[in-house]
């Protein structure tokens, strides 16, 4: 029985984990994608005029690096975010395998108790069977003696008349 509990209390842990791991995870995306619109939206909305000595095609031009920057940080972020989902899959499955492990324990363990308890009853149910046999036997043998000495005692009574 303790072994069972110790299980179920392993699987619950394993859960709980998993379960705050996710909570981190869409935690994570839900800022980084924060981030990726406010970027998007500061992009879009932060159009530097150009000073009186840039030409057009300067201005054009830096916006187009800048771009090109954020771009290649988004991918960056998007890569790292993609490798960390992918890590936290791996985690989820390892956790999946462990919980039919421990599930699989659990009903091992609730079968070895139920073959445990049947053989205990039938053992007990053998004992009763004996028990009853033997109290059988004595009360026949009592009862044999009883006869036996009834009779002596009869014998003897005859005889001395």
């Amino acid at each position: 029985m303790d072994e069972s509990q110790a299980a179920a209390d392993d699987f619950e842990r394993l859960r709980t984990s998993a379960l705050a791991k996710l909570d981190d995870m869409r935690d994570q995306l839900l800022q980084y994608h924060k981030e990726v619109m406010a970027k998007v939206a500061e992009s879009e909305t932060a159009g530097v005029a150009p000073s009186a000595g840039d030409s057009a095609s300067a201005h054009i031009e830096d916006d187009a690096m800048q771009w090109q920057k954020d771009k290649q940080e988004l991918q960056e972020r998007l890569q790292e975010s993609l490798r960390r989902n992918e890590q936290l899959a791996m985690e989820m499955a390892q956790c999946r395998l462990e919980d039919a492990q421990l599930k699989r324990s659990l009903d091992q363990l609730k079968h070895r108790q139920v073959i445990t308890e049947t053989q205990l009853q039938h053992q007990q149910a053998a004992q009763d069977a004996q028990r009853k046999q033997l109290q059988l036997k004595d009360q026949l043998l009592t009862n044999y003696r009883t006869s036996i000495r009834n009779l002596e005692n009869k014998l003897i009574s005859q005889s001395k008349r």
